[in-house]
């Protein structure tokens, strides 16, 4: 076969007969065994075939000779490309090749395959390729492969940019067009400092930069590159013309006076054809052409306060926005300033209770006209935050807060350079005490001032405000008078104030009552009868027995209305007389009389201290709700009457129609027990509690079982009662419960303590089954006169040093259980 491309590969094959198979040999007679007997290059391979049985594997005594021969093919024709640069009618190229001796060119129109081409030739612009093929004459064989021929006519480029453009320099970029032909590319340059988007496109985007703005023109100019084998390369350039925008300067914001007119100095304008004032305003200019013309503002503007007012710069040629530039001439309006209310009065809704200072007061006025400089002062000693601002916030100085009223005045002046003026003043009001009511109950009222009013209506009006009163329902002195605001027409028996202690009923809670005036110069009170209504007179939290000193062994108990709290020598719930408060004091004996003097007043104490607890304990027990008419009869109990009792045990005090008006529960020993009874208010139609002289008579009530057990008192008749009938503001002290409860006779039975001797002169043992830890002697009246801390079972009292009398041991073992002794002295 002839060389092909690529080349082929040869085969050899032989036929055996049946019952064998070939073996491929390298020579005919002995040689080597050939797997494959193939050939792939030019040249001729014999091999030698022989028949092989399939059985004994005997071979054939003859090898056929098999012979295979690619013919070399001939070399392909030499040729050049063609190619000329023609810009008239083209001429005729014709394709050439050389072929080697004994072989013939043939020529086609496609590299493999195609159609023979008798006269190779191109007279067109553009190009066509031919190939040639080598034949050998000898053989047969062609060439492997076909050698390519080009002719060329190529047309010269040419270039065109069109006309010169301009743009405005607010643009910032500008298109560009060119058109090229017969270009192997184009190319944009430019004599500016800007920059092509794309230098090599047709169609691009040059950016000029400040410097060519500020030039004014800039060339821009395209290039075409010829197609081989032309070689010229022409450009085409057009000039670009950057034109600036106008410019308007209409000045800053700026103020006229109320009937001026407005002279625009600091107006300006450049790159502009033609300049125009403009304004919304119902003003007029003297001349709008103008760049510094004059403007009078019209009503409408007078009246809006302000007007807008515009200055357009039309452009020149290149550019088509005007440049439009505003300011607001602000026409000053003479300004006024005036107090929302002539006087503010400070109450408990401005005071801080827990930092114990007046809130910060914020002034509120009301202005017209254009305000410029706002300045605030005052006749006082305090401070505002920032006295520069209208709303300004004021806080009190110590001398303003005991002065009373102070007065706070404004000044504000007119803006720009118009010299407008007003000023507004108002006073403060600051309440020298504040009293502060927190629920609807009885309360004792009184005050450490002498108040700058006389009367108590008054002095309680800010409780009462409206006919048939706010917040106030009655007020009552020692004496019983009283002054009572709810009816139409109300009724003031207690006349003027004085600085004694009231007893106030309150409804439509929170409610606050303030007093001015200046603090008392004299702080003492007289302290008689059998009972009194005790003030506090001056502003401080007053230690009872501090104020009272040795007159404390005079006063039997004091009694505080809203809480139901209690003060005795031997137990109380509270030790400290607040100020604004009153209090029921009960004497010994109601004969003596003596003065206390109240410590002096602080001016820089809190004009309410926090709240203390101001509930009654709740009582657990069957009965109705008891109502607190301010009326107590007040039973204490000796620590031995209560031995008794349980924690947890209720008594109750019921008149002859078994309603419950008092209530106490029992908490246990270290508690301070105590039972009040409620009497009748007469200022109400329904019967609400005891009259004078009512028989008392009293029930248990076992939370634990469930059980009532009715039972009775035995009084200490060194007490104002000790009678068992309801006294209003009287006090009974019980000395032993008596009851049918078989139960109570010892408190523990569990533990064995022993007593002895008993009754006792000098020594005393007690003796235990059970650790002990503490000791304690009471007397008949309930007073502590020995208690020790012990560790053992047994211990020796010396008695010798008491008073004759019946006492109570009361001795707590380890485990806490409390036991109680009668121990008899003499």
């Amino acid at each position: 076969e002839c060389e092909e491309y690529p080349i082929q590969t040869l085969t050899a094959t032989a036929l055996a007969p049946q019952g064998a198979h070939i073996v491929w040999y390298d020579a005919p007679v002995g040689g080597n065994e050939i797997t494959n007997p193939t050939l792939s290059i030019p040249g001729s391979k014999t091999y030698y075939a022989a028949s092989r049985s399939d059985q004994t594997f005997c071979e054939s005594n003859n090898r056929v000779p098999v012979t295979l021969t690619i013919i070399q093919a001939p070399p392909a024709p030499t040729a050049s490309n063609q190619s000329i640069c023609e810009d008239n009618i083209p001429p005729t190229l014709y394709a050439t090749a050389v072929v080697p001796n004994n072989t013939a060119l043939v020529w086609y129109d496609a590299a493999v395959g195609g159609n023979t081409v008798n006269s190779p030739s191109w007279n067109q612009f553009g190009s066509i390729t031919f190939y040639a093929e080598t034949v050998d004459l000898n053989t047969g064989c062609v060439s492997v492969v076909r050698t390519p021929v080009t002719l060329t006519i190529q047309a010269p480029a040419t270039v065109s940019v069109g006309g010169d453009i301009a743009v405005c320099e607010t643009e910032q970029y500008v298109e560009v067009s060119g058109t090229a032909t017969n270009a192997s590319m184009v190319e944009w340059t430019t004599n500016g400092s800007g920059f092509f988007d794309d230098p090599n496109s047709e169609t691009t985007l040059y950016y000029f930069t400040q410097d060519d703005i500020i030039n004014g023109t800039v060339e821009l100019c395209l290039t075409a590159n010829a197609i081989s084998p032309c070689t010229d390369s022409p450009t085409e350039c057009l000039t670009l013309t950057i034109t600036p925008t106008p410019h308007a300067f209409a000045g800053n914001n700026d103020i006229v006076c109320e009937n001026e007119s407005y002279y625009f100095a600091d107006a300006w304008a450049s790159e502009y054809s033609t300049i125009e004032w403009s304004t919304l305003g119902d003003g007029s200019f003297d001349d709008p052409a103008d760049e510094h013309p004059v403007y009078t503002p019209g009503p409408s503007d007078i009246a809006a306060g302000s007007v807008e007012i515009c200055l357009t710069a039309n452009p020149k040629t290149g550019c088509s926005a005007p440049d439009v530039d505003c300011m607001v001439l602000t026409i000053a309006i003479e300004p006024t300033v005036d107090a929302e209310v002539s006087s503010v009065e400070l109450d408990c809704g401005n005071y801080d209770e827990n930092a114990g200072e007046w809130l910060p007061v914020e002034m509120n006025v009301t202005t017209t006209g254009n305000i410029g400089d706002v300045q605030w002062t005052t006749d006082g000693d305090g401070y505002f935050d920032d006295p520069g601002v209208l709303n300004a916030v004021y806080h009190l100085g110590l001398a303003d807060i005991w002065k009373g009223d102070i007065n706070i005045c404004v000044v504000v002046t007119g803006i720009g350079d118009c010299l407008y003026a007003d000023t507004a003043c108002l006073t403060v009001y600051v309440p020298q005490q504040l009293i502060y009511y927190d629920k609807d109950a009885w309360w004792g009222l009184s005050s450490y001032l002498d108040p700058d009013l006389t009367t108590v209506p008054e002095i309680m009006d800010p409780m009462v405000l409206i006919p048939g009163s706010q917040y106030l329902v009655t007020m009552i002195d020692k004496q019983g008078k009283y002054f009572w605001p709810e009816p139409l027409n109300p009724t003031n028996t207690i006349g003027d104030w004085n600085p004694v202690g009231y007893k106030i009923k309150t409804k439509n809670t929170p409610a606050c009552l303030p007093i001015y005036g200046d603090s008392l110069t004299d702080q003492t009170f007289v302290v008689n009868g059998a009972f009194t209504f005790l003030p506090v007179l001056t502003n401080v939290p007053v230690n009872i027995n501090d104020l009272f000193g040795s007159h404390v062994n005079e006063i039997l108990l004091i009694f505080d209305w809203p809480t139901g709290d209690l003060w005795t020598q031997v137990a109380s719930d509270f030790d400290v007389l607040m100020p604004g408060r009153a209090y029921l004091l009960v004497n010994r004996n109601a004969g003596n009389s003596y003065t206390v003097e109240f410590p002096d007043f602080d001016p820089t104490a809190p004009h309410i201290f926090p709240q203390t607890k101001d509930d009654m304990t709740v009582v657990n027990s069957p009965w109705n709700k008891v109502e607190n008419t301010s009326q107590p009869h007040i039973i204490m109990f000796a620590e031995e009457a209560l031995y008794n009792l349980e924690p947890g045990d209720v008594i109750g005090v019921f008149d002859d129609a078994n309603t419950c008006y008092g209530a106490a529960e029992y908490q246990g020993a270290d508690s301070f027990f105590k039972l009040i009874a409620m009497g009748d208010n007469p200022l109400t139609e329904k019967t609400d509690g005891f009259v004078q002289g009512d028989a008392m008579k009293f029930r248990l009530y076992r939370q634990r079982t469930g059980e009532t057990f009715e039972i009775t008192f035995e009084y200490d008749d060194t007490y104002p009662s000790s009678d068992g009938l309801y006294a209003v503001n009287g006090v009974s002290r019980v000395i032993a419960v008596n009851t049918g409860i078989t139960v109570i006779e010892e408190v523990n039975n569990s533990y064995n303590v022993n007593v002895f001797p008993n009754p006792a002169v000098n020594i005393v043992n007690i003796v235990s089954d059970y650790e002990m830890r503490r000791i304690v002697m009471v007397n008949h009246i309930g007073q502590t006169v020995y208690s020790t801390e012990t560790r053992g079972r047994n211990l020796q009292l010396d008695v010798s040093v008491f008073s004759p009398g019946m006492y109570i041991l009361r001795i707590r073992a380890a485990d806490g259980t409390i036991v109680m002794k009668r121990l008899s002295v003499k």
